[in-house]
């Protein structure tokens, strides 16, 4: 494992955008359509928007306890530039982070041989190991057995080590209910944000300023 990257540092109490250079973005994995994402461009009067500052502001106590974000709600909503947005705030505040959809996540674990990032690591040993993962686009998997035993493997473990998840989805809250493991540890130290009110991607579009 490249133990440079995963090590757990301190989160800073303000974010330094120099931090985040093309290559960084890179090694995190976040797609360059969410490298400008702004919460500038979405309304104050939006609940969700006020949720994730609080989230920001309260980063440094709630990293140690690994307390996660479940971003939900429909196609669209912008879910995933949000999620990308905590991520590039967690980096920009000398954190470790890294963004993959859940198709690539199950796709690519699986792989014979396992699959070797930049920084030498096995995404196995990223996921389950980096400060900050983003597993975006969660759709349903109940069908699949293996690929839920995936998905709880991987959170399971970063539950256990208190290391931060953040989940988007589209899956209605009830689905998420009936999945009784993933639910447990949702209520336990997730902190729950539905995305509603705009769609982001007709009135807002992707790209901002930092």
């Amino acid at each position: 494992m490249n133990s440079d990257y995963y090590v757990r540092f301190q989160i800073k109490a303000r974010p330094n955008p120099s931090i985040l250079t093309d290559a960084v973005r890179c090694n995190a994995n976040i797609g360059e359509s969410y490298w400008e994402t702004s919460l500038d461009k979405i309304p104050p009067s939006f609940i969700y928007k006020t949720k994730v500052l609080t989230y920001l502001r309260k980063l440094q106590d709630w990293e140690p306890e690994g307390v996660g974000l479940l971003l939900h709600g429909q196609h669209g909503s912008g879910k995933t530039s949000l999620g990308s947005i905590v991520l590039r705030n967690v980096i920009a505040r000398e954190g470790r982070g890294f963004m993959i959809s859940a198709g690539e996540l199950f796709d690519k674990l699986i792989r014979k041989p396992a699959v070797i990032l930049p920084n030498k690591a096995t995404l196995e040993e990223c996921v389950k190991n980096v400060q900050f993962l983003m597993i975006d686009d969660l759709k349903e998997w109940l069908s699949h057995e293996w690929k839920d035993r995936v998905l709880e493997e991987v959170v399971r473990a970063r539950y256990d080590d208190r290391l931060p998840t953040i989940i988007t989805t589209n899956l209605p809250m009830k689905t998420l209910q009936e999945c009784a493991w993933l639910w447990s540890l949702i209520q336990e130290r997730f902190l729950q944000v539905e995305v509603a009110g705009i769609e982001w991607r007709k009135s807002i579009g992707q790209r901002g300023s930092h």
